[in-house]
Protein backbone atom coordinates (compact mmCIF):
# COMPACT_ATOMS: atom_id res chain seq x y z
CA UNK A 1 0.00 0.00 0.00
CA UNK A 2 1.76 3.30 -1.05
CA UNK A 3 1.03 6.30 1.06
CA UNK A 4 2.10 9.75 -0.30
CA UNK A 5 3.77 11.97 1.93
CA UNK A 6 3.93 16.25 2.45
CA UNK A 7 8.01 15.48 3.08
CA UNK A 8 8.78 13.25 -0.41
CA UNK A 9 9.42 14.93 -3.64
CA UNK A 10 6.59 15.01 -5.82
CA UNK A 11 6.09 11.96 -7.48
CA UNK A 12 7.45 9.71 -4.87
CA UNK A 13 5.76 7.18 -2.26
CA UNK A 14 6.31 5.09 0.67
CA UNK A 15 5.70 1.50 0.21
CA UNK A 16 5.67 -1.51 2.71
CA UNK A 17 7.85 -4.28 1.84
CA UNK A 18 6.25 -7.27 1.34
CA UNK A 19 9.37 -9.24 1.68
CA UNK A 20 10.45 -6.54 4.81
CA UNK A 21 7.59 -5.98 7.04
CA UNK A 22 9.18 -3.64 9.35
CA UNK A 23 10.82 -2.04 6.46
CA UNK A 24 9.80 0.31 3.90
CA UNK A 25 10.46 1.49 0.51
CA UNK A 26 10.00 4.63 -1.77
CA UNK A 27 8.72 4.23 -4.75
CA UNK A 28 9.26 7.17 -7.67
CA UNK A 29 5.72 6.83 -10.05
CA UNK A 30 7.34 9.04 -13.30
CA UNK A 31 10.74 6.88 -13.36
CA UNK A 32 9.26 3.72 -11.68
CA UNK A 33 12.35 3.73 -9.64
CA UNK A 34 12.45 2.02 -6.04
CA UNK A 35 15.06 2.59 -3.89
CA UNK A 36 15.40 1.62 0.25
CA UNK A 37 16.80 5.23 0.74
CA UNK A 38 14.13 8.15 1.94
CA UNK A 39 14.69 10.72 -1.06
CA UNK A 40 15.11 13.98 -0.23
CA UNK A 41 13.59 17.34 -1.31
CA UNK A 42 17.47 18.38 -1.52
CA UNK A 43 17.46 16.12 -4.42
CA UNK A 44 15.01 18.12 -6.30
CA UNK A 45 15.99 21.57 -6.12
CA UNK A 46 17.15 23.22 -9.07
CA UNK A 47 20.98 22.56 -9.31
CA UNK A 48 23.52 24.81 -11.06
CA UNK A 49 25.78 21.78 -11.58
CA UNK A 50 24.56 18.02 -11.78
CA UNK A 51 26.67 14.90 -12.03
CA UNK A 52 25.51 12.00 -14.98
CA UNK A 53 26.77 8.81 -16.86
CA UNK A 54 25.71 8.50 -20.43
CA UNK A 55 26.33 6.40 -23.14
CA UNK A 56 27.21 7.91 -26.69
CA UNK A 57 26.94 6.06 -30.46
CA UNK A 58 28.29 8.21 -32.82
CA UNK A 59 26.93 7.80 -36.75
CA UNK A 60 28.76 8.90 -39.76
CA UNK A 61 27.18 11.91 -39.87
CA UNK A 62 27.86 13.47 -36.67
CA UNK A 63 30.52 16.61 -36.01
CA UNK A 64 33.18 14.20 -35.42
CA UNK A 65 32.41 10.67 -36.44
CA UNK A 66 35.44 8.90 -34.82
CA UNK A 67 35.05 6.88 -31.97
CA UNK A 68 36.70 8.13 -28.81
CA UNK A 69 36.49 4.28 -27.88
CA UNK A 70 38.13 2.03 -30.64
CA UNK A 71 40.20 5.47 -32.28
CA UNK A 72 38.24 4.33 -35.33
CA UNK A 73 35.85 6.64 -38.04
CA UNK A 74 32.42 5.41 -37.11
CA UNK A 75 30.89 3.86 -40.24
CA UNK A 76 27.43 3.49 -39.23
CA UNK A 77 24.34 5.12 -40.29
CA UNK A 78 21.90 7.50 -38.36
CA UNK A 79 19.37 4.76 -38.40
CA UNK A 80 21.81 2.05 -37.11
CA UNK A 81 23.19 3.56 -34.48
CA UNK A 82 19.36 5.42 -33.32
CA UNK A 83 18.56 1.08 -33.65
CA UNK A 84 22.00 0.16 -31.63
CA UNK A 85 21.15 2.94 -28.82
CA UNK A 86 17.33 2.13 -28.06
CA UNK A 87 18.69 -1.73 -27.67
CA UNK A 88 20.86 -0.18 -25.04
CA UNK A 89 18.07 1.64 -23.06
CA UNK A 90 16.27 -1.31 -23.40
CA UNK A 91 18.58 -3.21 -21.48
CA UNK A 92 19.25 -0.39 -19.30
CA UNK A 93 15.43 -0.04 -18.49
CA UNK A 94 15.28 -4.16 -17.95
CA UNK A 95 17.85 -3.33 -14.68
CA UNK A 96 16.88 -3.47 -11.68
CA UNK A 97 16.90 0.16 -10.01
CA UNK A 98 19.14 -0.58 -7.39
CA UNK A 99 21.97 -1.79 -10.06
CA UNK A 100 20.96 0.74 -13.15
CA UNK A 101 24.50 3.05 -12.51
CA UNK A 102 26.99 0.31 -12.27
CA UNK A 103 25.19 -1.00 -15.30
CA UNK A 104 25.27 1.89 -17.64
CA UNK A 105 29.03 2.12 -16.15
CA UNK A 106 29.50 -0.95 -17.76
CA UNK A 107 28.08 -0.08 -20.76
CA UNK A 108 29.78 3.12 -21.25
CA UNK A 109 33.12 1.16 -21.21
CA UNK A 110 32.10 -1.46 -23.69
CA UNK A 111 30.12 0.29 -25.88
CA UNK A 112 30.28 4.33 -25.70
CA UNK A 113 32.07 6.55 -28.45
CA UNK A 114 32.91 9.22 -25.88
CA UNK A 115 36.38 9.35 -24.21
CA UNK A 116 34.82 9.07 -20.79
CA UNK A 117 34.18 5.28 -21.76
CA UNK A 118 37.35 5.71 -19.58
CA UNK A 119 35.49 6.61 -16.58
CA UNK A 120 32.40 4.30 -17.29
CA UNK A 121 30.74 7.39 -18.75
CA UNK A 122 30.99 9.56 -16.09
CA UNK A 123 31.22 13.25 -17.31
CA UNK A 124 31.49 14.96 -13.45
CA UNK A 125 29.83 17.58 -12.32
CA UNK A 126 28.86 19.63 -15.59
CA UNK A 127 27.02 23.32 -15.60
CA UNK A 128 24.30 23.40 -18.42
CA UNK A 129 25.90 25.45 -20.46
CA UNK A 130 29.18 23.85 -20.55
CA UNK A 131 26.97 21.10 -22.57
CA UNK A 132 24.96 20.88 -26.66
CA UNK A 133 21.83 22.34 -25.40
CA UNK A 134 20.55 19.58 -26.82
CA UNK A 135 22.07 17.37 -23.92
CA UNK A 136 21.90 19.60 -21.17
CA UNK A 137 18.02 20.13 -21.22
CA UNK A 138 16.74 16.77 -20.64
CA UNK A 139 19.91 15.76 -18.73
CA UNK A 140 19.16 18.82 -16.31
CA UNK A 141 15.19 17.95 -16.44
CA UNK A 142 16.25 13.99 -14.80
CA UNK A 143 15.74 13.56 -11.54
CA UNK A 144 19.22 12.03 -9.19
CA UNK A 145 18.64 8.24 -10.01
CA UNK A 146 16.78 8.86 -13.43
CA UNK A 147 17.64 7.60 -16.46
CA UNK A 148 16.62 9.17 -19.83
CA UNK A 149 15.14 8.10 -23.09
CA UNK A 150 17.52 8.27 -26.44
CA UNK A 151 18.56 12.19 -26.31
CA UNK A 152 20.14 13.34 -29.96
CA UNK A 153 22.53 16.02 -30.19
CA UNK A 154 25.57 17.26 -32.64
CA UNK A 155 27.82 14.32 -31.01
CA UNK A 156 25.39 11.57 -31.73
CA UNK A 157 22.74 9.49 -29.63
CA UNK A 158 23.16 9.34 -25.91
CA UNK A 159 21.20 7.88 -22.99
CA UNK A 160 21.90 9.51 -19.63
CA UNK A 161 21.95 8.92 -15.88
CA UNK A 162 21.49 11.69 -13.51
CA UNK A 163 24.23 10.29 -10.74
CA UNK A 164 23.75 13.97 -8.50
Amino acid sequence: MAQVDADLPPGWHRVASKSHPTKVYYFNEHSRITRWKKPLMSEYKKASKIRCRHVLIKHKDVRNPKSKRTGVAVERSRAEALEHIEGLLKQLKAERADRLEDKIAEMAGKESDCNTFKRGGDLGKFKKESMQKAFAKPAFALKVGELSGVIESDSGFHVVYRVA
